[in-house]
Parts: structure tokens; C-alpha cells; sequence
């Protein structure tokens, strides 16, 4: 407090004002000590404030620290600060009136020389200003250089590590404690100093932060949002969000501000790692540490420090106590580390390479040109070290080039400190980030050499960055691109259009997002990208051996063929679909919980707009899928769904000079559409589903009732429904929009995107495009058989929800019930579906929920599960559009069991529920795959049911039972709704007692042993 105080005062440059803000300051505080009692002193109008103070910036500051709220038009005194309190303010503004100059030997009762602390020898005035440097955006997105730069030299704050040493650290009782250590230890001082700084700083000082507790119901409380700062949290503390949290259960909230600066922390000492690490690393420079702040953009910050001793600089985690176990975040926690950049008070460095063991899969991680990011290291560095002398200059690389040796020649063989997961934070924090202790396979050996020729890349880069050269394109990419056609595009990513002041109609904007669709088809003709794809990605050497055999036998033009490669590639090895997470712990499926909002790196270097997070229903840990735009960031993840799909698809044609469209169906699918110059007509692929030019299989196949596909290249757009649907009158009625306004609306936004072209290309482009129009009006539209197949990517569940599946009577899950050892010897087993919950029961136990009603299906059709969302209620129900809907349930005895036992009784409860005399809900019971009961006969319209069936079982062998269920009305022609009259398995969403079983769907057999 004393210091914040004091800097306050300091931000009042005028000599005079600031005397006369101190002088009124001691009127004040001196008349509550002396008269405390006297309610005149405890109130101060605002008017008399702002007269006196507010034109002061520090002294409102002040008046909080005396403990003055503002309350309505008064600031109120609060008459919790003590006495002592006040006394310490008086002293401290009377020495401000008349200052004495800082006597060390008080300041630091121990004797810091002994511990090797002395003054740095740079002052705060001398550090640089980084106000108006720039980075490149692209490197600046994955690391904050300029704002870490910023707070790493606060550290050198004279008057801070002064009030450090005198009034935080406990120097003495450190003191007292390494010289009992050095009795049995030939451990240097100045190392011990560090190990007990650590120690005190995790188990006495600093206290981990995980959520709050509600003050009134004692329970931990809910994370809510992220909040904007107050002006005073920004200003003193340099917060820049704040997370809120909310009680459940009394609805309190309570505000965590994230804290920058070092002294608001000194306060605080609260937080995460990213306050721990920044407090530590302050720490460390007020004992006259070499410092290190490491930058790891996966969400994790450490301090490296320098040992004298040793010659080498140590990673210190301030949160877990450890000190030289840099490989503890790969192979305990299990991180796939990218960066860890270090800053320091006249340098900062890439020193990734200490902390990892294999360097190839991080540079394929990493995904950037390292000659770039090197060389954007050495102009900061340039900036930082630009007022110091040639011979400090090269002291420093003298050191970084040391420094990379050392961390390329260290043993990559992983301690025992190294192989425990995080200690710091919640066990519910930890499993959600994957950071708990996990088991070593043992019979795991890392063997990792380092050759000359690495080194001396590396070393390269740090020297040599100033005079670059450029890039050969015949190493980048080392087969043929010519032989492929392949060209660098005739268009620079320079000369692309901004789209940041251009205003679509708010109205079609709804319907499709046409300004964030362009930037990111525009973000495709990146020449860097590019050439990064072409020499990283794609193995062209590969394609180009796979075409030459296919073109012996076909007479395929070998673009295409490079197309149509490119698909199988692309599905078949690169490119990983994303249904749901798995748990790593429990080995099951997570369930959806939630959108949530992501964060600044995966916001500002991914293009993500949400999150999807999933939660584990037995042990709760979290798994966070960012949905990500970003080619860059895609090419790094390569795993998604349709929309990760064709984005990242269309950019890698692109990079092998395909003319490309991305293609946009607001009903939820994405896709790619190629120019064949051979066909003279643009194709359709689908790198989902490794389809080429099959433009209606999402009608004929999917049964999807298309409404718009609007294509999006670089140098124009254009509405290509009419490529994706047989009727086009139906389609025109479905759109309901004004046809010549969203035409119009298009030719706008083509005029915008051609603006820099020259009169030959637009006519060009805009004969193109009449020539696609009139190709689409005259094509056959006669499904093909590629074209008549439903979705093939994704879960079995998820395209039954989206209706997307193959339109035949009984899709086959092939799911049978078989029956256990322990069920026949207790004699009976009992299976349950709740609707409510989504979930199955096996003898009252629930079962692990993959896909809900469809995870215990032997058959099914054209069913779906409804929520109505308006009237509270859930049941399954047949698909709209279709005339039937069917689904089955089977109970098998094992090989094994059915010479010794067979079905013996069956009861079953299935509620339904007709809401017309049209509709019709038929139970089938089928023994054996013989004999078939129709159990419609004792089935009310609106209740539900219950049969037993016992002896009829005897003729046969009685192993194997299906339940079947068929739903259909004989009014689907006159009733639009008739789809829904029919329904299974009832009920309410609100909350039912759980002894409420009567909307379970419900089997129960008994199991007898042979005669």
C-alpha cells in the first residue's frame, strides 16, 4: 500500500499542486485520528472533491486509500480503517513534505550483499518506449510482444525493488535459513536464494485463485463472463478483462479482475500462472536475478533464471515449485508446446528447443516461416538493445548463441520432477486442460541426436537475419509444379479488396454473412500461404507419381486427375472428422454441454467465433473444440467438420492454381466448387464426402430442401442454386425474398470485388458467369447414382439428426442386446429408454450415452427424437416428409448360453400416443426371425401398454427377440403435421420425480434353463 500510495502522489508533476494536495490530504487523515468520533470529518461533499482534488490525477487515488467511498453526492468515510492506519498515512505524507534520502541499511534489516543483491545499474528512466513499434500482425497475433515488453521492464522499477526487498521478501528469515542449508549442501548461495524464493512463494505468499466462493451460501460459485475492467482496474492495475462469477443458488456475484501490473499483485498476491509467473519474475529482479518472463501461447507462463553458478539459465514455475525441469510440460502434462518465447530486461529469444524433445514436430506444429519469425526477433531486439554500447551488444549474442547450444547439446531424457502432471488449481481445471498426472509407458525410450548442420541453421538465423535472401521456389517445392500446372497466381495478396466499410442490406446479410465469407476466400490468395502449402503440405512428388500411372489407362485431363487426387488425399489421410470428444480419462464419449466464447489467441490467430465444449458425465473433465476460420490455424488442426472441410479445402485448390468457388448453403453445409479446364464448367466437390461433379446428391441423397447456394472466388460471387436442384419453382417459392433486390444485391458487392480489375478481366468474368448460368438452366437433371446415396461423414446419430442418411426402409445400427452370464443365472434382464434424458438403463443402470435414442437400435428409419421447446415436451416421432418410420430393439442369448437357457417370459411397456384416427403406431414382436405377433390389438390411441407373453414361447428355440415399432398415418397428403401424431415415449422436460417411469420405453424378459 505504502508504495501505491506514494505513486500516486508522484503522478501530480507540479511541486506546488502536489504540496498543497499533501498539506489538504493531512488536514483530513490528522482530523479523524484526532476526533474520530466526530461524523463532520466522515462526510466530504463531492462539490468540495472536486474542487480540491479532481483536477489532480493521483489525488482521488489517495483519498481511496484513506478509506473515502463515494456514496450518492458525499465521499463517506469508512470507519473500518484503524487508527494505525491512518498514523502510517500521516507519517507518510509528512515525509513526502520533507523527503530523506533512502537509507539501504533500514530498508533492508539483512544484509543484502551477503545474498549478492545489489541496485541494478539501469533505471527505470532509460528503459525504451515501445509506444509506436510495430510487429507484424501475423507474428503478433500468437505472441503480445510489444504489451509483454512493456511489463517485463516495469520489473526495473528502482523504487519497486526497493519497496520489494524492504517491506515483501522476508530477506532475514531467508538468510537464516540458506546458511543452515549451507552447513550440509555445497549448493551455491545464490541458488539457494532462489529455491527458497520459490518455496516461500508457493506455500506462504501467493494463493491459487480457482473460482470464488459465495460469502452467503458457502458453495463455490458458477464462472458467469467476461466483463469489461473499471476505469481504476485498467488504469492501477492494468486489467484488461475481468471474470465474473454468479452463485446458483442466491445469485450473488463476486468480480476476479486479471491484474497485470506488478504492484496492484503485490496486493492482491492472487491469481493463475499468468499473475504468479509476472509476480515471481519481479520478485527475481528486485534480488538482482537475471530474468526471464516465458511466453508459451498455449496458455501457460513460467521465469527462466540465470545461474551464476552453473552458467545456464534454470526454469523456475513459480506455481509448482519446480526449478530445472523444463520438460515437464511435454511429458508430464502432456502439452504440445509451439513457442515459448523468453523476455528479458535487453533481449528476448526463441527458446522453445529446451522444452521439447522432438524439434521436427514442433516445426510442423509451429506452421509459420521461421526465417520471418526470426527475423522479426532480431528488430525487437534491435529496438531493445539500441541504447546500449557495441561492447554490451555483443555480450548478449554472445550469450543467446551460447544459450541455443546449450539448449540444442542438453540430454532430452525426461526426469522424475519432469513426469508429474500440474499440482497447481482444481482437479476439475486440470482434467479440463489435460494437465493431471498421466501414466509413462515404460518401455518408451526417447533417443534424439542433434547434428552439426541443425546447429549451425539455427545459429545462422540469429546472425545472419539482418541480410536475408530469397526464397528459391525450386527447393520450397521439389517435384514439378509446372509439369502439374501449377503457377503463382497473377494477383498479390497486396492488392486485394478491404472490406471493412462495406455495408450489405441488413436483411440478406441474415441470410447469408456475405462480408466474412468474402475476407476469408480472399485470405486464400495469400502467395506466401501458398508456397508454404505447395512446399509443406501437399505431397506433389506423391501426386505426381500416382497421376503419371492413372494417366497410362484413362484419358483423363491430368488437372482433373490432380483434382481428383487431391479429394482422395485429403478425406482419406489428411483431413480428420470431429463428432464429439472422448475422454482421455474414462475412454468415453463427452456429451455437448455448451457454446462458450473463445479465447483472445484462438479469437485473433484462429478466427474462432465459439466454442463447442464438451463434458465428461462420469468424471466432469471438459474438452474445449474451437470452431476455427483460419486457413493457417486449419492447416495446423486439420480436424473439424463440413465447415472446417471445404474451407480449408478450397484453399489448398487455390494453391495449385484451381480457378475455386466456395460454396455456401445457409441449411447448414459448406462445399467446394473447381473449374475444369478441360470441362469448360465448373465442378462440384465435396471433400466431406470425396465427391466430384454430383451437384444433386445433397436433394436426391441428403433429402436436404436447398433454398440458396451462393458461390464466393476471389473475383466474384454468384447465386449457383440452380446447379443443386431439379424444381425450380418450388425453390423460388421456398427462398421468399424479393429476387431482383437480392440480385441486385450480388451485382453490388461484384462491382466492389472488381473495383481494381481492368475493363478486358470484368467482361471476361462477367461473360464466364452468363455461360455458367445458361450451363446450369440446360443441364440434364437426372440424378446420377453417385447422387442418390445419403451423407457419408459423421456418426450414424448425427446424420440421423441432420436427415441425412440413405433413405431406405430400416437403416442398420446392427446394435444387439447380449445376454450376460449373470443375467441368466439371476434370470431375467430388463432394458430402458428414457426420453427426458436421452439415455438407456441395463438392469437400472445407466448405460454410456454415445448418440442417445439411436446408440441401442438394431433398426431404424426415418425417426427422429423431438424437443418442443415451446410447449416443454420430448418423445420420438417420425422425420417429416416421410411415410413411415420404424425402429427396432433385439435381445440375443450368447452362443454359449442358448444351449442351456432360452426366453421365458416378455413384458413390455412402449407409451405412445395417436393424436388422430389416422394415425397408426404398430408393435411387432418377432421371435427367432420366425414367428411374428402383432401386438396392436391391445394398444390404446393415448396411453400406454403392458403384455405379457409366456407359454406361446415353447414351439420355438427362443434365443433371439425384436421388438419392432412402425409409425404412419394414411392423412400425410392433407395434414402437414400428420408426422408428429404420432409419438413415442412422452414427456415433459421440466423436472419429473425420478420414481415417474411412465414415459420409459421398457423391456423385460425372464430367462429359464432348458428342459
Amino acid at each position: 500500500m505504502d508504495l501505491a500510495f506514494l505513486n500516486n502522489l508522484r503522478k501530480i508533476t507540479d511541486e506546488d499542486d502536489r504540496l498543497v494536495t499533501i498539506t489538504l490530504l493531512i488536514d483530513i487523515t490528522s482530523n479523524l485520528i484526532s476526533d474520530r468520533n466526530n461524523h463532520r470529518y466522515h462526510t466530504l461533499p463531492i462539490c468540495y472533491i472536486r474542487e480540491m482534488f479532481q483536477k489532480y490525477t493521483g489525488a482521488m487515488q489517495c483519498l481511496h486509500t484513506i478509506g473515502f467511498k463515494q456514496i450518492n453526492d458525499d465521499y463517506i468515510f469508512d470507519q473500518t480503517v484503524s487508527d494505525k492506519q491512518l498514523q502510517e498515512i500521516v507519517k507518510l505524507l509528512e515525509n513526502e513534505l520533507d523527503p530523506k534520502p533512502i537509507d539501504k541499511c533500514e530498508e533492508v534489516k539483512c544484509s543484502s550483499l551477503d545474498l549478492g543483491i545489489t541496485d541494478n545499474d539501469r533505471s527505470s528512466n532509460s528503459l525504451i518506449l515501445f509506444d509506436n513499434f510495430h510487429v507484424s500482425s501475423h507474428f503478433n497475433k500468437l505472441i503480445p510482444f510489444v504489451s509483454i515488453l512493456k511489463r517485463v521492464q516495469s520489473y526495473e522499477d528502482i523504487n519497486l525493488q526497493h519497496y520489494i526487498r524492504s517491506k515483501i521478501i522476508p530477506l532475514e528469515d531467508f538468510n537464516r535459513r540458506i546458511s543452515k542449508k549451507m552447513i550440509s549442501t555445497d549448493i551455491n548461495k545464490r541458488d539457494l536464494l532462489l529455491l527458497e524464493l520459490l518455496r516461500w512463494f508457493k506455500e506462504e505468499f501467493f494463493t491459487w485463485f480457482d473460482r470464488a466462493n459465495c460469502d452467503y451460501c458457502k458453495k463455490p460459485m458458477d464462472f458467469a463472463e467476461y466483463i469489461q475492467p473499471t476505469r481504476e482496474e485498467r488504469e492501477y492495475g492494468d486489467a484488461h478483462r475481468v471474470e465474473l462469477y454468479r452463485c446458483s443458488t442466491c445469485s450473488s456475484e463476486y468480480r476476479f479482475p486479471r491484474f497485470n501490473a506488478p504492484i496492484k499483485l503485490l496486493e492482491t498476491r492472487s491469481g493463475r500462472c499468468g499473475e504468479a509467473a509476472n509476480l515471481f519474475a519481479c520478485l527475481c529482479r528486485s534480488l538482482s536475478f537475471l530474468t526471464r518472463y516465458i511466453y508459451d501461447p498455449s496458455d501457460h507462463v513460467w521465469t527462466e533464471v540465470y545461474s551464476e553458478s552453473e552458467q545456464r539459465w534454470l526454469h523456475c514455475d513459480s506455481c509448482e515449485n519446480l526449478c530445472d525441469s523444463p520438460l515437464v510440460y511435454e511429458k508430464g502434462w502432456k502439452k504440445e508446446l509451439t513457442f515459448c518465447i523468453a523476455f528479458a530486461k535487453d533481449h528476448i529469444g526463441d527458446v522453445t528447443w529446451r522444452y521439447v524433445t522432438n524439434f521436427r514436430q514442433i516445426i510442423q506444429r509451429r506452421n509459420i516461416n521461421e526465417k520471418n519469425f526470426a527475423r522479426t526477433i532480431h528488430q525487437i531486439n534491435r529496438k531493445i538493445q539500441s541504447q546500449l554500447n557495441q561492447e554490451e551488444k555483443i555480450k548478449i549474442i554472445s550469450n543467446q548463441i551460447k544459450d541455443i547450444v546449450s539448449m540444442l547439446n542438453e540430454e532430452k531424457s525426461a526426469k522424475e520432477s519432469e513426469l508429474h502432471g500440474r499440482q497447481s488449481g482444481s482437479l476439475g481445471w486440470k482434467l479440463s486442460r489435460g494437465e493431471t498426472d498421466q501414466q509413462i509407458n515404460d518401455d518408451y525410450v526417447f533417443d534424439q541426436t542433434i547434428s552439426d548442420k541443425q546447429l549451425q541453421e539455427i545459429v545462422k538465423l540469429l546472425e545472419n537475419e539482418l541480410d536475408p535472401k530469397p526464397i528459391d521456389k525450386c527447393e520450397q517445392v521439389k517435384c514439378n509444379s509446372l509439369d502439374l500446372g501449377i503457377t503463382d497466381n497473377d494477383r498479390s495478396s497486396n492488392s486485394l479488396i478491404s472490406f471493412d466499410n462495406f455495408h450489405v442490406s441488413s436483411h440478406f446479410n441474415k441470410l447469408i454473412p456475405f462480408v466474412s465469407i468474402l475476407q476469408r476466400v480472399q485470405s486464400y490468395e495469400d502467395i506466401n500461404l501458398q508456397h508454404y502449402i505447395r512446399s509443406k503440405i501437399i505431397p506433389l512428388e506423391d501426386f505426381n507419381r500416382r497421376i503419371s500411372k492413372k494417366m497410362k489407362s484413362t484419358d483423363i485431363n491430368k488437372r482433373d486427375l490432380l483434382l481428383f487426387e487431391l479429394l482422395r488425399w485429403f478425406k482419406e489421410e489428411f483431413f480428420t472428422w470431429f463428432d464429439r470428444a472422448n475422454c482421455d480419462y474414462c475412454k468415453k464419449p463427452m456429451d455437448f454441454a455448451e457454446y462458450i466464447q473463445p479465447t483472445r489467441e484462438e479469437r485473433e490467430y484462429g478466427d474462432a467465433h465459439r466454442v463447442e465444449l464438451y463434458r465428461c458425465s462420469t468424471c466432469s473433465s471438459e474438452y474445449r473444440f474451437p470452431r476455427f476460420n483460419a486457413p493457417i490455424k486449419l492447416l495446423e488442426t486439420r480436424s473439424g467438420r463440413c465447415g472446417e472441410a471445404a474451407n480449408l479445402f478450397t484453399c489448398l485448390c487455390r494453391s495449385l492454381s484451381f480457378l475455386t468457388r466456395y460454396i455456401y448453403d445457409p441449411s447448414d453445409h459448406v462445399w467446394t466448387e473447381v473449374y475444369s479446364e478441360s470441362e469448360q464448367r465448373w465442378l462440384h466437390c465435396d471433400s466431406c464426402e470425396n465427391l466430384c461433379d454430383s451437384p444433386l446428391v445433397y436433394e436426391k441423397g441428403w433429402k436436404k430442401e436447398l433454398t440458396f447456394c451462393i458461390a464466393f472466388a476471389k473475383d466474384h460471387i454468384g447465386d449457383v442454386t440452380w446447379r443443386y436442384v431439379t424444381n425450380f419453382r418450388q425453390i423460388i417459392q421456398r427462398r421468399n425474398i424479393n429476387e431482383k433486390n437480392f440480385a441486385r444485391t450480388i451485382h453490388q458487392i461484384n462491382r466492389k470485388i472488381q473495383s481494381q480489375l481492368n475493363q478486358e478481366e470484368k467482361i471476361k468474368i462477367i461473360s464466364n458467369q452468363i455461360k455458367d448460368i445458361v450451363s446450369m438452366l440446360n443441364e440434364e437433371k437426372s440424378a446420377k447414382e453417385s447422387e442418390l446415396h445419403g451423407r457419408q461423414s459423421g456418426s450414424l446419430g448425427w446424420k440421423l439428426s441432420r436427415g441425412e442418411t440413405d433413405q431406405q426402409d430400416d437403416v442398420i445400427n446392427g446394435y444387439v442386446y447380449s445376454i450376460t452370464n449373470e443375467e441368466c443365472e439371476k434370470g431375467s434382464i430388463q432394458i430402458e429408454y428414457n426420453s427426458v434424458v436421452d439415455k438407456y438403463l441395463r438392469n437400472g443402470i445407466e448405460e454410456i450415452k454415445k448418440d442417445g435414442w439411436i446408440d441401442r437400435v438394431y433398426s431404424c428409419s426415418n425417426i427422429q427424437r423431438k424437443i418442443e421447446k415451446d410447449w416443454k415436451m420430448v418423445y420420438l416421432c417420425r422425420e417429416h416428409l416421410h411415410t413411415n418410420g420404424i425402429l427396432s430393439w433385439t435381445i440375443q442369448l450368447k452362443p454359449e448360453e442358448e444351449k442351456f437357457y432360452q426366453f421365458h417370459h416378455i413384458t413390455i411397456q412402449c407409451p405412445s400416443k395417436a393424436f388422430d384416427q389416422y394415425t397408426q403406431i404398430i408393435c411387432q414382436l418377432q421371435i427367432d426371425d420366425k414367428q411374428i405377433i402383432d401386438l396392436s390389438q391391445n394398444l390404446s390411441s393415448n396411453s400406454l401398454f403392458e403384455y405379457s407373453l409366456d407359454n406361446k414361447l415353447d414351439s420355438l428355440t427362443n434365443i433371439r427377440i425384436t421388438f419392432k415399432v412402425i409409425l404412419n398415418c394414411s392423412n400425410d397428403n392433407n395434414d402437414n403435421n400428420a408426422w408428429q401424431k404420432g409419438q413415442l415415449c412422452r414427456q415433459t422436460t421440466e423436472q419429473v420425480s425420478n420414481d415417474d417411469q411412465s414415459h420409459y420405453l421398457r423391456i423385460h424378459a425372464t430367462i429359464r434353463k432348458r428342459n
